[in-house]
């Protein structure tokens, strides 16, 4: 007959059993550089998941947004964004000499991201209650 003391050993050692194997590495965890160049891009969770699923890794913009609140620091896309904008800076042509010598090549004027930092008034809305 089962005795009240040995009952609760006997639970922990069923639970200990039967305890479901969980796996803590996602499957967005081999694809996590190519993620936070897209999110250094300013790709929405959205875009993101399109493109894993145009190369074969079916994801759902849900699964996206929490692996990117889990996994990745906003220094870390901070950081990418950097080296994409390093890496598209133009290079210099060494080696010619027409031109003006070091005078730099104008520069098209454009708008880029919006700054997540500024805040600003919004909208005036026309209100009769004053």
């Amino acid at each position: 007959m089962l005795t009240l003391p040995d009952l609760p050993n006997r639970i922990l050692e069923d639970a200990k059993q039967n305890a479901a194997v969980t796996s803590s590495r996602s499957r967005l965890a081999p694809v996590h550089e190519a993620i936070l160049f897209y999110r250094a891009g300013y790709f929405s969770y959205e875009r993101i998941a399109l493109a894993l699923g145009r190369h074969g890794l079916k994801t759902s913009p849900t699964s996206v947004a929490t692996y990117c609140r889990c996994n990745l620091t906003s220094r870390d896309i901070e950081r990418a964004r950097r080296a994409l904008a390093e890496s598209k800076k133009p290079t210099p042509p060494t080696g010619q000499t027409g031109g003006t010598g070091n005078a730099p090549a104008p520069r098209a004027s454009a708008v880029g991201p919006l700054d997540p930092y500024r805040v600003g008034r919004g909208p005036k809305i026309a209100r009769d209650d004053y």
